[in-house]
């Protein structure tokens, strides 16, 4: 009998600790602190808890703490979805997504400088905005956009007591 009641303790123990490593394993993943979550939430997937199970699957998916492995990744986020995880299939998904794109992510993360949507490249004018002034009266802009032909102006928007005056392919708008 005190063998039985000791097994009880012992499981009951060991649950509190895999509940705490889970607890400090997600403050210290929102903490950004992936290698210190790695090691706590890694005690409690080993458990078989799902939660922890999907986020060390995630940290493997995403590189986070640990070195970026589709393959772990996939495995612990099928145990997460084995143990009843409602988000592991929508995470199975991101990450085959991630696999797919994997030369696309890459060039944007470090490559992209995004010089092909510069406004110059399209004809457009930076808007001149005058300093801020002390009183407390709302400054009045002035701003003439040019546009190449096919997206010139149609019809003009004008707002009561305003003007839209056409030049060609561009418009003033004067309140």
């Amino acid at each position: 009998m005190k063998k039985l009641i000791m097994a009880a303790a012992l499981a009951a123990a060991a649950g509190a600790a895999l509940a705490d490593d889970l607890a400090d394993g997600i403050k210290a993943w929102e903490a950004q602190d992936f290698a210190k979550a790695h090691q706590l939430l890694g005690k409690a997937a080993a458990a078989g808890n799902p939660e922890a199970q999907l986020m060390v699957g995630e940290m493997y998916g995403f590189g986070e703490g640990v070195p970026e492995d589709a393959a772990t990744a996939e495995s612990w986020i099928r145990k997460a979805q084995a143990g009843g995880h409602k988000d592991a299939a929508e995470s199975l998904n991101t990450l085959k997504q991630r696999g797919a794109h994997k030369q696309d992510i890459a060039y944007y993360i470090s490559g992209y400088k995004g010089d092909e949507v510069r406004l110059e490249k399209y004809g457009c004018v930076k808007p001149v905005i005058p300093p801020v002034s002390g009183r407390s009266n709302p400054t009045i802009i002035r701003i003439v956009v040019d546009l190449p032909a096919p997206l010139g102006p149609r019809k003009p928007v004008t707002t009561p007591g305003s003007t839209v005056k056409l030049r060609s392919s561009t418009a003033v708008w004067a309140p």
